[in-house]
């Protein structure tokens, strides 16, 4: 039963990741991009 779990941790920890990598990119600020910034921001650039 704790494959899930597993999945689910790991899933966290890449999202917090690509969050402060993609901080580091844009040259934002710390607090800058959320997960919801950076979904909309792959749609955006999806749909040109």
């Amino acid at each position: 039963m704790a494959g899930w779990q597993v999945f689910l941790i790991a899933f966290f920890a890449i999202v917090l990741v690509w969050s402060v990598a993609w901080a580091l990119v844009s040259s934002e600020p710390p607090s800058g991009p959320t997960v919801a910034d950076i979904i909309a921001r792959l749609n955006r650039e999806r749909e040109e």
